[in-house]
């Protein structure tokens, strides 16, 4: 979660770099071996897939780093 907003905080603020998105490739091909490599794969699936581990993520953390409006 922290590495995909990296990424989104880079590219919003324009300061992307590809090393950014090869980190997260790389973090996703340990956290699920499907999507290893460079093969083509479904982006609903991933899409899903990754919805799901921040969804995850939140429901596990101890301390917000938000403030509640």
């Amino acid at each position: 979660t922290e590495q995909l907003a990296t990424l989104m905080k880079s590219v919003w603020s324009c300061t992307y770099d590809r090393r950014i998105t090869m980190e997260l490739k790389q973090l996703i091909g340990k956290c699920a071996s499907q999507y290893r490599g460079y093969a083509q794969h479904d982006a609903q699936e991933f899409l899903l897939w990754l919805l799901d581990k921040v969804h995850e993520d939140v429901n596990r953390a101890t301390k917000r780093k938000y403030k509640c409006l």
